[in-house]
């Protein structure tokens, strides 16, 4: 079962404000305070949600990064493999072309 991106902290910002008006109308202070405290923890629920996003944000950055360097490093590898099997090619040729003017 696949849990929605938001839905966590969805919840969270929902008990968030309930708690805060709760509080607050138990330590009986007047309703401009009241409504202060809901709004700074609306805002701080708000940011938790910003961060969050911004968060999967950068790891799908990162994810597509990480794909682009194993690309270059596979692509390096086959290009420096190549590279060596072409050397090996003319190391030996370069030997059993030496080897027969020495029996000759």
């Amino acid at each position: 079962m696949k849990i929605p991106p938001l839905l966590p902290e969805s919840i969270t910002s929902i008990v968030a404000v309930c708690a805060a008006g709760i509080l607050a109308s138990k330590l009986n202070i007047n309703i401009f305070a009241q409504i202060s405290f809901t709004i700074l923890i609306v805002a701080l629920c708000l940011l938790m949600i910003r961060t969050h996003l911004r968060m999967q944000a950068l790891h799908e950055q990162l994810i597509i990064k990480e794909r682009m360097m194993r690309f270059a490093f596979d692509d390096f590898a086959r290009k420096m493999e190549k590279r060596q099997d072409e050397s090996l090619r003319q190391l030996s040729d370069t030997l059993e072309e030496r080897s027969k003017r020495m029996y000759r």
